[in-house]
């Protein structure tokens, strides 16, 4: 059996100084390999690229759409994501990390109208 230690948090806001640091404290204390943020109400930039390089995962994909920012952001080692399948609404990832993992991360979508695009 696999153990993949994975957190899925709706962060409402990652452009905040307290919402940095408490997801810099999650990482940093609980080591997961797998993160995913949601709302983090923010552009990804190069600056956001640094600050989650100093964390040790990396962005291995967000959501699209028409949005303005993407509604969901995974974090992962990108040596261990074999496949990504990415939709406005989840991400799906399979990786081996002694052994295969499949997760997705789901952000449903406020209207009725989105969410039943969603699978």
């Amino acid at each position: 059996m696999v153990e993949v230690k994975f957190r899925f948090w709706n962060i409402r806001g990652l452009a905040n100084q307290k919402s940095a640091n408490m997801l810099t404290r999650l990482i940093k204390q609980q080591h997961p390999q797998i993160v995913f943020i949601v709302e983090p109400m923010l552009a990804f930039s190069s600056s956001i690229e640094a600050f989650l390089k100093g964390l040790n995962p990396s962005l291995i994909a967000k959501t699209n759409g028409n949005q303005k920012h993407a509604r969901l952001w995974c974090l992962a080692p990108p040596n261990t994501i074999i496949m990504v399948f990415i939709h406005t609404q989840f991400i799906t990832l399979f990786g081996s990390m002694q052994g295969n993992f499949h997760f997705a991360g789901v952000y449903g979508a406020n209207s009725h109208t989105e969410r039943t695009f969603m699978g």
